[in-house]
């Protein structure tokens, strides 16, 4: 007779604990909390404008695309709903906040040393080309959702700040010496390290019940301490990757209790495990949801279809067995109104584990809505975007890498209304990029977008 299972969910969250009647319940716990609710860009002192200084006490939002050489953050808030691009920010102190769909990105900072209490919130995306220096106890980054992605492509210094993970969160070099604990991840996090240098014990910790989070290494790693203390990190090494320090002596190899990978290509090996190729499509008013598994399974797994209107809380949508021999599967979601749907798919094995796949957001037919899918999409495949415009004409369409690095642009016609066409990722490699649309006969027209290519092995 099989054990009697109870699922336990942690509303309002949308993290799931899944365990054996004879074990002793547990209590879902969390890294702390971002200090500023979701909301609306509206009301406040009202929209925010190139050179702006935002003082303490004050509130401006941005909800349409705008482009600010300079903008100053002085103990104030900004909201961002819609795309931003910030030649220079001077951030001394006060609130960053970016919601689901909103996307910042940030070429320099006027001092790389945040001595103030500069808070990042980040629902959506935020790219920053500067390295950045925590000096301030009450500095701190919330990549708030399992959706958002928080990319540095400098150097990333904690001398003293408290960095929370519950997306994607990419760093091109991190020097952590701040307090123990002050990287907080979540379940199925990932944070993508490329030089790694730590000095605090345990500066890594995790909070959460069930599936592990990702800490992939991938350049070079200098262990003067030991990373974590709890094995729900699990760390995707990149082969060639050669730890040196202090602690590499010590058990562990300097990365404490986690559970590390090496030769690792990415953090898909560690957390899906099975899932792969996870997409979902738009057809017509349903949303069609495929995904593989890398090997044959028992046929005792079972998978849940998962689906969240704001990216945070997740329902079943629908419940199916996996079948032994079978590698490819798929479901339909048949009338989805919401103009923005997100999609996961959570795999439980016969011992009740639960691992998750990647998230896909998919934003429905609805004129206006500049729509980029599948989203994350596989390299050298195609994406289809769907570019609306007010009038007929020409626009150029551009393709760049974190780094402002352009890939390809394309110049297209446009009609008066939604404009599907496809764009071919062939050659592309995995990573996030960032779709411009301009208009050259619509000069209002300014579209931007972001997809993220990940490579599955």
């Amino acid at each position: 007779m099989q054990p009697f299972k109870w699922a336990y969910r942690c509303i309002g969250i949308g993290l799931t604990l899944l365990f054996i009647l004879s074990t002793q319940p547990s209590f879902c716990q969390h890294c702390a909390s971002a200090p500023i609710a979701a909301a609306a860009c509206s009301g406040g002192n009202g929209a925010a404008t190139a050179g702006l200084s935002i003082g303490s006490g004050k509130t401006y939002w941005v909800n349409s695309g705008s482009v600010f050489s300079t903008l100053t953050l002085n103990g104030g808030t900004l909201r961002v709903c819609s795309s931003l691009i910030i030649s220079t920010l001077n951030f001394t102190s006060g609130n960053l906040v970016v919601e689901s769909g909103g996307s910042v990105i940030i070429s320099g900072l006027s001092s790389t040393n945040l001595n103030g209490n500069v808070v990042f919130v980040n629902r959506g995306t935020i790219i920053i080309a500067a390295n950045m220096n925590f000096q301030n106890p009450g500095n701190a980054i919330y990549n708030d959702l399992s959706t958002s992605v928080f990319t540095v492509s400098g150097l990333v210094t904690v001398n003293s700040a408290t960095i929370v993970n519950r997306g994607t969160m990419t760093l091109s070099s991190l020097y952590d010496q701040g307090a123990a604990g002050n990287f907080c991840v979540e379940p199925q996090s990932i944070t993508n390290v490329g030089a790694f240098t730590n000095v605090t014990t345990n500066s890594f910790s995790y909070m959460g019940a069930g599936s592990p989070a990702c800490l992939n290494v991938t350049g070079t790693t200098v262990l003067n301490s030991n990373v974590t203390s709890s094995n729900k990190i699990h760390v995707c090494k990149k082969s060639g990757v050669t730890p040196t320090g202090g602690a590499t002596g010590n058990p562990g190899g300097g990365w404490g209790s986690a559970v590390v990978t090496s030769n690792c290509g990415s953090c898909a090996t560690v957390l899906s495990l099975n899932i792969g190729g996870f997409t979902a499509t738009q057809q017509g008013d349903a949303i069609l949801l495929q995904w593989t598994v890398s090997h044959d399974l028992s046929g005792d797994e079972v998978f849940y279809v998962e689906k969240s209107v704001d990216g945070a809380n997740f329902y079943d949508l629908t419940v199916l067995g996996a079948r032994a021999g079978q590698y490819s599967y798929s479901v339909t979601d048949p009338a989805v109104t919401a103009t923005k749907v997100y999609y996961r798919v959570r795999a439980v094995s016969p011992s009740g584990a639960d691992f998750y796949s990647t998230v896909a957001l998919v934003e429905t037919g609805v004129s206006g809505q500049f729509q980029i899918y599948p989203n994350p999409a596989r390299p050298n495949t195609q994406i289809t975007l769907v570019i609306p415009s007010t009038v007929t004409g020409t626009a150029s369409i551009s393709m760049v890498d974190m780094a402002g690095k352009p890939i390809r642009t394309r110049t297209v016609n446009l009609q008066n209304g939604n404009n599907t066409l496809t764009w071919d990722l062939q050659g592309v490699a995995a990573g996030i990029y960032v779709l411009r649309v301009e208009g050259n006969s619509n000069a209002g027209l300014y579209l931007y977008g972001r997809v993220s290519v990940q490579a599955r092995n």
